[in-house]
């Protein structure tokens, strides 16, 4: 509150609050605002705008609306006449007129304090602006007929010329909306993340590395941000304040007892309004979206809530509230919010059972095992919008509720991730649990679960966990007998065998694995194998045999479209260097399919190899758009080593082209890459492609150091060695290479020596001349 402008006869005794002395990220929103009451109050009264500042709690509303008070361009407008109420406690409409009254002047009283204010500011008519600050503490309380009395009291303020209000509200409903035009913003927005750096920073020096990590976990709220900060005046690092909220959450945002030193007061007020206690299922509403890190879809509602009646009412008066944003068709809740309400508020078994049913069956449907295809893309695409809510419901009834159902959603929910994003939580959890929680409904499970988290490990190209997952995995089945299960183990460990270049180990895995199959009668394991073989063979320069094995496995799995295109995908690897029209025309096919039915991953290997039939053609142009789209496609997916193929194939397309610095820096990048991976048998394919891109550039000394690494390493992977030979011959022709340069460096030497001589002799004669 402030006192009068000079323009009034009388002073008022109550000063207007200072700017908020921190106050980071909002200058741009204050600037508009700024203009849009300096606009308004050119306009008559009529279209005259008024402000309303809304948005959740501990969001900034009070701080924003302050430092518009404060700015120098509303100072110079409206000089002494800015008035600030403090709305904290529920007033009655005439104590709340008191206060106006008290932040005008000392105007005659009467008792018709509406009319003394309306009097007072009509004799005194000067630009002026009156405040009102968490209005809704005012509102929520009041019945129907009060709320309409409240509403005539802001009209006829509004109705007084050069008068403009400000509220600040959690409420999102406009009083007296269609009688005062109300210029409507956006609700607050929590802070951008350099803002909230600076607000941090401002108040505690302790800041390590963490600090970003903190200041994510509580989505940048800015009274959060503040409260969190404070606990670094006394020496705490950002690294153990976020272990602080890790564990207790909103609990340690509780400085004291009211709203702005506790972040949990001003949530509960939120919680205990009128509009609340009006809706009972809006607080389970609350209590169920808390449950879902990334909110719900608005679509989804009547999905997650069946047993809320109306439940499309009962979100709109959460919205209303502020307690929930609806945005882009998804209704969700600040970390704070959310935090408080899992603690305070925990969901009820009913409401729970059904939030899983709907999760568990969402991760059913996109959730298959990967290798039996026919997975629709819809549903994947479903899944991958609701993956971090799918994981926190798993998460929670492995904690809560540990059954086959559960164990089955967790293995479902890693088959999912092992075709788009591998992520380990979900399935490390899983085990843990079943470990420390033994039973004889789950137990056969937990080999299953150690396949899952080896698949998992293999996709993150962690070759040496993979291994030891999927031992694990083999270990359990051979346990219960399940030779069908320990098939499926000895195939994955053949996959890993294979990229560590041990080529010989996998192919008596993969025997083993065929003959496991065979015995459990199942074609499209057999016919996985002999895929596997034929890649193997291929890798080993046995074109023949690699035909051999495809053949054999198309002959096996002849109805199964899944394991044709299976098939096709590694018949166009074959056919990539011997007829890559072929190769292209069956990719194109199974690309399509996979597209269409899953998994995306496959779809990507399909374009990657259909770009290296491309490449060997000489079709540059195609090949490098189909490798830098499969790249970010790999990259997207999480598959680290496709990635390094794509770029390892990228130097192979630059070299092709004759911008072989270019390839060298390419290849080095992919060898890198696949040294951290532990793939010996690719290094040396980098580190041939660098000794070409060497030799080209005539650097033949280097060019042969490069050519003994890679003999070297390749010489170290099994089922390599027709490419060592063919190494060591090309290293011959590149040392051949050096003696053809050196002689035609002593012919150019010859003829510069003759010029030289022929120019000493010339210019003798003219001297002697």
């Amino acid at each position: 509150m402030s006192t009068l402008s000079s323009n009034s006869p009388k002073q008022s005794a109550v000063v207007l609050p200072p700017a908020p002395p921190i106050f980071y990220g909002r200058d741009e929103l204050v600037d508009d605002i700024v203009q849009t009451i300096l606009l308004s109050q050119k306009s008559a009264v009529n279209t005259r705008e008024h402000i309303v500042i809304t948005g959740d709690a501990g969001i900034g509303k009070t701080s924003i609306g302050l430092a518009i008070f404060n700015d120098s361009r509303i100072a110079k407008h409206f000089g002494d006449a800015r008035h600030w109420v403090w709305c904290d406690q529920p007033f009655t409409i005439q104590q709340l007129l008191e206060h106006i009254s008290d932040s005008l002047a000392d105007i005659p009283k009467s008792n018709d304090r509406l009319r003394d204010v309306e009097l007072f500011l009509q004799q005194n008519e000067v630009p002026r602006i009156i405040g009102l600050d968490n209005f809704e503490t005012i509102w929520d309380p009041l019945d129907e007929v009060a709320k309409s009395t409240l509403e005539q009291v802001l009209f006829k303020l509004a109705s007084i010329p050069k008068l403009t209000l400000l509220l600040t509200t959690r409420s999102r409903m406009y009083p007296a909306n269609g009688r005062v035009r109300w210029h409507k913003l956006d609700p607050i927005e929590p802070l951008h993340l350099d803002a909230a750096r600076e607000t941090f920073m401002s108040i505690s020096k302790h800041v390590d590395d963490h600090l970003d990590d903190v200041l994510r976990a509580i989505d940048y709220v800015p009274l959060a941000v503040v409260l969190l900060a404070s606990y670094g005046q006394v020496g705490y690092t950002t690294s153990q304040i976020l272990d602080f909220w890790n564990r207790e959450q909103t609990r340690c945002l509780e400085f004291g007892e009211d709203r702005l030193s506790s972040l949990n007061t001003s949530i509960r007020v939120s919680l205990h309004g009128s509009l609340m206690r009006s809706c009972p299922d809006a607080l389970t509403l609350l209590s169920i979206v808390a449950c879902l890190p990334c909110g719900i879809k608005y679509d989804n509602l009547e999905k997650v809530a069946p047993l809320i009646d109306n439940v499309y009412r009962v979100a709109t008066t959460t919205i209303q509230t502020s307690l929930m944003q609806h945005s882009a068709g998804v209704l969700r809740m600040h970390s704070t919010v959310r935090s408080y309400m899992l603690h305070y508020h925990p969901l009820d078994a009913s409401h729970k059972s059904e939030l899983r049913a709907f999760y568990f069956q969402l991760i059913e449907q996109a959730g298959h095992d990967p290798e039996t295809g026919n997975i629709p893309v819809s549903a994947v695409q479903m899944l991958y919008q609701e993956e971090s809510n799918a994981q926190a419901i798993i998460l929670d009834a492995l904690e809560h509720s540990l059954d086959t159902t559960t164990v089955l959603a967790s293995t479902n929910f890693s088959n999912y991730l092992i075709s788009n994003i591998p992520r380990l939580e979900v399935a490390k959890r899983t085990i843990e649990v079943l470990e420390s929680h033994p039973s004889s409904a789950t137990d056969a499970l937990l080999p299953l679960c150690w396949l899952c988290f080896g698949k998992l490990y293999l996709r993150l190209d962690e070759y040496p966990e993979s291994i030891n997952a999927t031992q694990m995995a083999e270990k359990g089945y051979r346990q219960l007998n399940q030779s069908h299960g320990a098939a499926k183990s000895s195939f994955q460990l053949a996959e890993i065998y294979r990229l560590c270049g041990k080529s010989n180990q996998a192919i008596e895995l993969i025997t083993k694995a065929c003959k496991d199959f065979e015995d459990a009668a199942d074609t499209c394991g057999m016919s996985s194998c002999h895929r596997q073989l034929a890649i193997i063979h291929s890798e080993s320069g046995k074109n023949t045999e690699a035909l051999q094995d495809v053949i054999e496995a198309q002959k096996i799995c002849p109805r199964h479209e899944a394991c044709i295109m299976e098939s096709k995908l590694t018949l166009g690897r074959m056919y990539r260097e011997s007829n890559p029209s072929k190769a292209i025309e069956l990719l194109t096919e199974a690309r399509e399919y996979f597209q269409l039915h899953g998994p995306l991953l496959k779809a990507a290997i399909c374009l990657y190899q259909r770009s290296i039939a491309h490449l060997l053609r000489k079709d540059y142009e195609q090949a490098e758009a189909g490798l830098n789209e499969a790249r970010e496609d790999f990259k997207r997916l999480g598959n680290h080593a496709q990635v390094a193929f794509c770029i390892y194939y990228q130097a192979g397309l630059h070299s092709g082209r004759g911008s072989f610095r270019k390839a060298l820096e390419l290849y080095e990048q992919a060898r890198v890459m696949f040294e951290q991976m532990g793939n010996i048998g690719s290094v040396g394919f980098c580190l041939r492609g660098q000794g070409q891109a060497l030799a080209k550039l005539r650097r033949v000394d280097d060019a042969m150091k490069v050519y003994g690494k890679a003999v070297e390493q390749l010489g170290m992977a099994e089922g390599r060695e027709a490419f060592v030979e063919i190494y060591k011959k090309e290293m011959l022709e590149i040392s051949e290479m050096r003696v053809g340069i050196l002689d035609h460096i002593r012919v150019n030497w010859y003829y510069v020596l003759m010029v030289v001589f022929l120019l000493v002799s010339v210019t003798f004669s003219l001297i002697n001349v």
